[in-house]
């Protein structure tokens, strides 16, 4: 480098970071860049719509067992969808006419069992069938559950401020009786700071959620079933949750929380996005990738989509992607949306199939890059490489002292190309950079230069 320049040049990215005094090497805003290459930067994988939902029908579920299972609303009531993979589900199971619309689905015993087919009391709330059985589902009573998790060969079910567990190995029965001695079904109310919104089994544990606290159902069978509190820090809405690379994330009111057996601790700081709290509309949906977290947040600040490198610990941001929840299928993502089920992160060398990569919307900005000199600047530009798939516009902007973003130039690509910028204001002491572009591509560096001229201030 001239020994009259000067020059920031930003090469190792190290993901998303709104905090106050973040590093050069960090971005302030992103849009469809993929938490997966950093330190390098890159968009995200092309999205492919592989199964849509019927007129009249919305996704309200997924679940994978044997199977997968997906359930929708349609007029009111659930349709159940079934198959081996995404992209050949079909229609198993309608619900009657008077019956509801359910996301409260699992498998006991190998058979598919769906909650909340109804509300009122001593009705037959719950559907049990076979795969081979769906024509003619079983239907009991049983209560109304926010969620509810497999343990200990029962199924146990969280509502309000108490726990119901079905009698061992017999989901048809709920009503305790004393005469079934250890085995009867169970039922017990708790004193809790709030009601009950989640649980899941994690490391062959039962945890469950309130907004407020996290506990863990400890026990072997109806005489000794009790809950133990683990922290004060709980989980904001059932699809809020999922495990990656063996640790436990969740969503509390105060942002991401990872778990791994002892304490929570969040991991969203960088991001500094805290959840409304439900009782003001938000909420929140969690999803597993290949070594990547999916974090959606939909609040009264909109809709948006966060990835979590979780070998690396950065953050991206992709867009508003409106996913009602999640799920990991053979090491792959897919998000359903109301309308749709798509793929998430394939593999790209072998990404062959029609999807959204030449179509989406892509930006960053970087955080303030300082010019603070005692000497006058004579000329300054910026300088970054691009790498394109197919030929598109990339434009740049500059936001100098925190003012307005300016565009200062555009250029059309195809392949990889260094572009070099002029800006005209030589003058400033911090300088922000914004690139926005259309379909996917990398960014190996930025660099803002600058020369000295003139006497010393």
């Amino acid at each position: 480098m001239n020994k009259n320049q000067n020059e920031v040049m930003l090469k190792s990215f190290n993901g998303l970071d709104k905090r106050a005094g973040a590093e050069e090497n960090t971005l302030i805003e992103l849009k469809n860049i993929s938490s997966k290459h950093f330190p390098s930067l890159k968009t995200r994988c092309g999205r492919k719509k592989l199964f849509t939902a019927p007129n009249g029908e919305e996704i309200l579920s997924m679940f994978v067992s044997s199977k997968i299972y997906v359930t929708t609303n349609k007029n009111g009531h659930t349709v159940l969808y079934s198959g081996d993979s995404i992209d050949n589900l079909t229609a198993v199971f309608e619900a009657n006419d008077d019956e509801l619309a359910s996301s409260v689905i699992t498998r006991f015993n190998n058979k598919v069992c769906i909650f909340n087919l109804k509300t009122a009391l001593d009705t037959q709330t719950l559907m049990v069938a076979s795969d081979t059985t769906m024509d003619y589902p079983l239907r009991y009573e049983a209560p109304t559950f926010n969620d509810v998790v497999v343990f200990e060969n029962r199924v146990i079910g969280c509502r309000k401020k108490q726990l119901r567990g079905c009698k061992l190995g017999d989901i048809a029965v709920w009503e305790v009786k004393e005469e079934d001695g250890k085995d009867r079904a169970f039922l017990k109310n708790f004193e809790l700071k709030s009601e009950f919104t989640a649980c899941k089994t994690y490391k062959n544990r039962a945890v469950f959620f309130t907004k407020d606290e996290m506990l863990e159902l400890r026990g072997t069978n109806a005489d000794n079933f009790d809950l133990i509190k683990i922290a004060d820090v709980g989980c904001i809405n059932k699809e809020a949750i999922c495990e990656v690379d063996g640790m436990l994330y969740f969503v509390s009111k105060e942002g991401v929380m990872r778990y791994s057996g002892n304490t929570p601790i969040i991991v969203s700081d960088s991001i500094c996005d805290k959840v409304y709290r439900a009782s003001n509309g938000g909420r929140a949906a969690l999803g597993a990738g290949i070594h990547t977290l999916y974090a959606l947040f939909d609040d009264q600040k909109g809709k948006r989509l966060y990835t979590l490198n979780t070998e690396k610990g950065v953050w991206a941001k992709e867009d508003d992607f409106a996913a009602v929840c999640f799920e990991k299928i053979e090491g792959f993502s897919f998000g359903a949306t109301k309308e749709g089920i798509y793929s998430l992160d394939g593999d790209e060398a072998d990404d062959i199939f029609e999807n959204d990569k030449d179509s989406f919307e892509w930006e960053i900005i970087t955080q303030d890059i300082h010019s603070y000199c005692t000497q006058k600047k004579r000329g300054s530009k910026i300088i970054f490489r691009i790498e394109n798939e197919k030929t598109t516009r990339t434009e740049v902007y500059v936001s100098l002292d925190r003012g307005e973003f300016e565009l200062v130039g555009a250029v059309i690509s195809e392949g990889a190309k260094t572009v070099c910028l002029p800006l005209s204001q030589k003058e400033y002491d911090s300088i922000r950079i914004k690139l926005r572009g259309r379909g996917k591509c990398s960014i190996p560096y930025i660099s803002r230069v600058y020369s000295f001229g003139g006497e010393a201030l």
